[in-house]
């Protein structure tokens, strides 16, 4: 800035007050950078992850997959005729649905676990340090109490979900896409194996659980 140190003591005040407060904008903005890009990443109505973040968290948890060389289940869960429930009974209710259906995943998974709410009714479920075997313990939980509950208790209607998982063993590599195409695959098998169902890429996956 051509001043020295021994000059003029009051443009020193000046500055070093200049830098405190360059110094505090410079916090406030990025707490609001962080306030703004957790707003942009999650879904406003169930709070979950949205599709924004569907990527990065992906990514992520392969690159640490890899880096372990520990499986990673990556699950797609759609629930079964929802466009009959907003047809029936208006969006609000499906709203409802969907609200409840996000608490059920949420409370099924561990604190290392992601979901996402994908689009719609569909949601997107990733655990790390997990196979295809041990994930059908807490996949068939969340299908279970989705099927169990009454998500719209005052209405005649129960709700279904078709899950569909895969597994990325953490050697070699993985595409995000191909992972989330695979548990596309997998829940589409469940559907037409008759819904309310987990299915997977591998033929060992347990099917149907009765009610």
């Amino acid at each position: 800035m051509g001043i020295r140190r021994d000059s003029d003591p009051v443009q020193w005040i000046y500055i070093d007050r200049a830098t405190e407060f360059l110094a505090q904008i410079l916090v406030v903005i990025d707490s609001f950078l962080l306030q703004l890009k957790d707003r942009i990443e999650h879904d406003p109505l169930t709070g979950l992850y949205n599709r924004l973040a569907l990527y990065p968290l992906l990514n992520q948890l392969i690159k640490e997959a890899q880096r372990k060389e520990k499986p990673l289940v990556v699950a797609m869960l759609d629930l079964d005729d929802f466009k009959v429930i907003n047809d029936r009974f208006g969006h609000h209710a499906g709203d409802r649905v969907l609200c409840a259906a996000a608490g059920i995943i949420k409370k099924a998974l561990r604190a290392a676990d992601k979901v996402v709410r994908y689009g719609g009714e569909e949601f997107i479920i990733m655990l790390p340090d997990t196979s295809l075997n041990r994930s059908q313990i807490a996949l068939e939980r969340i299908r279970s109490q989705i099927a169990g509950q009454r998500l719209l208790p005052e209405m005649d209607v129960v709700v279904t979900a078709s899950i569909g998982a895969t597994e990325y063993s953490g050697r070699g590599t993985a595409s995000v896409n191909d992972l989330i195409a695979q548990a596309d695959r997998a829940m589409y098998k469940a559907k037409k194996e008759g819904k309310n169902m987990v299915a997977c890429v591998e033929s060992e996956c347990p099917g149907k659980q009765e009610e």
